[in-house]
């Protein structure tokens, strides 16, 4: 478990080419929580097989008031932004390593696992507000400001074997995997709507952040919400992953020299989709594919080194001394 408070002094100053000055300074002030937990389990028994079950989660949530003032072409304007998030990811798999000396030593390897991960953020808040400049007698008025509610879910799930067959010193290992992984993501932009206030309701341009979106403030003549998102602002995916490998280590000798060659090659067959809408809130789902098959080889050559004499000499003013091999 941890917990802290983290402040930091941010400032802006820039224009655009032909357009008036932009100059802010304020503060990003976060609170922060994480807390998680593992749990790992292991089990050995006849000195040839092991079982593994292990599991970790954590989760994080981050508190955030930004706040900056300065002025632009309109006035004096203070920026507030408010957001809340969540996160969270949990692993777990299942596993076992085994040795069959009734197979010629042949090893045997599989696991099982799932992994989640979710990310919420729920209603951040940004807004302006301004007065005219060198105006302090005047109250600062809210300026449309925008909210948007955000979340993530992703799930992994998959499984793999693998075999290993020693022949004197060459070993030939093979293996494969299915896996599959879907997602889900949506954020939904709104902006406020000033145009329905009258005479009567002017004043809550005027409240602060903390009581200006309430949801007594959303009616016939008071403030409306606009939805602003555009159609990629949400959509789901999936893929699957169909995996089958080969590969051979084998030691050999060349010229008094001790080398180790590992090579071997990876299909993969792998599948993609990603759906979203055509727009916000259409019935119509615009679908994209990606489908592939890859062959991936790889071949790695060592020196083994172990048996060349190394020579260490230190020197000095009065020559050179060999401590040893």
């Amino acid at each position: 478990y941890q917990n802290g408070f983290q402040k930091s002094e941010v400032s802006t100053n820039y224009a655009s080419q032909g357009g008036d000055p932009l100059v802010f300074s304020g503060t990003n002030n976060t609170y922060g929580v994480l807390w998680g937990g593992i749990l790992d389990l292991n089990y050995k028994f006849g000195g040839l097989h092991k079982l593994s079950f292990k599991n970790n989660y954590n989760r994080v949530a981050d508190d955030k008031v930004n706040v900056a003032n300065g002025y632009d072409s309109n006035g004096d304007v203070r920026r507030l932004t408010t957001e809340w998030s969540e996160r969270s990811t949990y692993a777990t798999s299942l596993g076992g390593q085994h040795t069959l000396p009734s197979l010629g030593d042949l090893g045997v390897q599989w696991k099982g696992y799932y992994n989640e991960s979710r990310r919420d953020e729920p209603d951040r808040k940004s807004i302006e507000y301004s007065r005219p400049t060198n105006s302090p007698d005047l109250p600062y008025e809210a300026r449309p400001g925008e909210r948007s509610w955000a979340n993530f879910f992703e799930r992994l799930s998959g499984a793999s074997a693998d075999v290993t067959i020693p022949v004197d010193q060459l070993r030939i290992k093979a293996g494969g995997l299915v896996e599959g992984r879907d997602r889900q993501y949506g954020i939904r932009y709104f902006q406020m709507d000033h145009n329905n206030l009258n005479a009567q309701t002017y004043y809550l341009t005027q409240l602060p952040l903390d009581s200006i979106y309430r949801p007594e403030n959303f009616a016939p003549g008071r403030f409306g919400m606009n939805l602003v998102s555009n159609s990629w602002d949400e959509y789901s995916a999936d893929q699957s992953l169909y995996a089958l490998y080969s590969m051979v280590d084998m030691p050999f000798a060349v010229g008094g020299l001790d080398f180790r060659v590992v090579g071997g090659a990876r299909m993969e067959n792998s599948t993609q989709n990603v759906q979203t809408t055509e727009a916000p809130g259409s019935a119509t789902i615009v679908n994209a594919q990606l489908k592939r098959i890859d062959v991936l080889p790889s071949v790695n050559l060592t020196w083994l080194a172990d048996d060349v004499p190394l020579v260490v000499r230190v020197g000095d003013r009065d020559g050179v001394f060999d401590l040893g091999h």
